[in-house]
């Protein structure tokens, strides 16, 4: 049985861990829309423009597919971030340390997920609260509604990316391996779409479903078509992955970068016993 208060303290331990990788992955994610829309006001008082100009570059990635940082370079940091969530426990040993600790694999695993839903539900978080709080006080082009389903269908896609990532983490044997099945994994369904589109355009179609990079490019078009039912299925796809990530992490199988490290730690702790 998984212990709150044991998935709590390990929680803690890789938020700190993290926060470095937070803090880049904010910077990032957040040149468009958040920060294009702050420059507006360097260059405002020279100009004579509306009020609601502030909001131009926010609303044409909402309603009409403008490509943005948020989700274009989100999807790299949150593919990175699912493997480092365990690659970190080799650089600093830690790993070692986690297997002296009365605390099971599987707490691991939930705490190590949770940290990463932690950074890049949070990054989501404070772009909904700034393009929601932003029109109370100044006109804006763009509609709130469709602003925060566009947020929470790009928190649900980097979701389900970061947990590609965890799962290639957890199934790997080598951190390189890692990043080159995160990847492969990543692009395998836009890859299958693309070559079977001349021969069997409906299996191309229901691969083109399920990538992410397809949805990424279609984000505004789900908000308008699908949002509700988007946003359900890229969390759920998503938490199936984070189970599948545990299930092998707690069974050793494959012996991967997240097995293998708890597993080998625990066996030499044992055996300096």
């Amino acid at each position: 049985m998984i212990r709150l208060h044991a998935v709590k303290a390990l929680f803690e331990k890789e938020c700190v861990q993290l926060r470095w990788m937070a803090v880049l992955s904010f910077c990032l994610m957040g040149l468009t829309p958040l920060f294009g829309s702050l420059l507006y006001w360097l260059d405002r008082p020279n100009r004579s423009r509306p009020w609601g100009d502030w909001s131009l570059h926010a609303e044409n990635i909402f309603t009409r597919g403008e490509g943005s940082t948020f989700v274009y370079l989100g999807i790299v940091l949150a593919l990175i971030l699912g493997v480092r969530v365990f690659a970190n426990d080799r650089a600093d040993q830690s790993n070692l340390f986690l297997a002296s600790l009365p605390v099971s694999k599987s707490e691991i695993a939930l705490a190590k997920y949770l940290a990463g839903t932690a950074v890049i539900q949070g990054i989501a978080f404070v772009h909904i609260l700034f393009f929601t709080v932003m029109p109370l006080f100044l006109p804006a082009y763009y509609s709130l509604t469709g602003a925060v389903c566009w947020f929470l269908l790009a928190g649900g896609l980097l979701q389900l990316v970061f947990s590609i990532g965890f799962l290639a983490g957890s199934i790997s044997h080598r951190r390189l391996g890692a990043y080159e099945t995160a990847f492969l994994l990543l692009l395998l369904p836009s890859i299958l779409s693309k070559m079977t589109e001349p021969y069997s355009p409906v299996f191309s179609t229901g691969m083109a479903v399920f990538s992410p990079i397809h949805a990424a490019l279609e984000l505004s078009g789900l908000v308008e078509r699908h949002a509700g039912l988007s946003v359900m299925v890229f969390f759920l796809c998503a938490g199936v992955l984070g189970l599948l990530s545990a299930l092998a992490i707690e069974r050793g199988w494959p012996q991967g970068t997240g097995s293998r490290r708890l597993l080998s730690a625990g066996s030499k702790r044992e055996g300096d016993r």
